[in-house]
């Protein structure tokens, strides 16, 4: 692992009290990433099963400013959850037991971060407590299994959430419009209450 200094403090006069506060922010990604907008993502669940959308792309319920291309699929807890696309483990969190339609318990969602080639970043959230199968640094394949779904967190009712992001700022990301291979088509906006298959 690389070590890298961000500051180095220094006392100049012993004889004086002092105090010292800081904040840092970050968030993962890459600011410079370039999304591949060509790329066909697969429906982030197994080959041959399907799932309703509850909340697509510019849902109203929660799906604000910040996640606008975020996906909601409707699924039964402990559902396999499949890798969208290949790429590499660089975050996850599996210990959130609780779950519910209540904002404030939004930190609490269990979630999977994998870094694509083009740097973004594909985030599956509100998976089941211990369900998460994959660890830091593991290369992934499309299609590969990688959690089970469930309700942590802001959640209504059991479902499985997938964005794709690339990282703007210490706290801030930017979400990106993707398309789906359906076992039919290929989709650019999933419709909520449709059912989609996955090939």
């Amino acid at each position: 692992k690389e070590k890298k200094k961000f500051f180095e403090l220094k006392i100049i006069d012993t004889g004086q009290a002092g105090k010292y506060n800081s904040t840092f922010n970050t968030k993962i990604g890459n600011m410079n990433a370039v999304h591949d907008s060509n790329y066909v993502y697969r429906l982030p669940f197994k080959t041959g099963a399907g799932y309703k959308v509850v909340q697509g792309f510019f849902g109203t319920y929660s799906h604000d400013e910040k996640s606008p291309y975020a996906v909601d699929f409707k699924m039964p807890l402990g559902t396999p959850v499949h890798a969208a696309r290949e790429g590499a483990v660089v975050g996850f969190f599996a210990k959130a037991g609780k779950g519910g339609p209540i904002e404030s318990l939004a930190p609490f969602s269990n979630y999977v971060f994998i870094r694509h080639a083009d740097r973004t970043i594909g985030a599956y959230h509100h998976l089941h407590k211990n369900s998460i199968i994959v660890r830091i640094g593991q290369k992934i394949e499309r299609g590969q299994m990688i959690a089970r779904s469930g309700s942590s967190g802001f959640s209504f009712a059991p479902h499985l959430h997938f964005e794709v992001f690339k990282t703007k700022s210490g706290t801030e990301k930017e979400s990106l419009a993707i398309k789906f291979q359906t076992k039919e088509n290929i989709i650019t906006e999933p419709i909520e209450g449709k059912t989609y298959v996955a090939k």
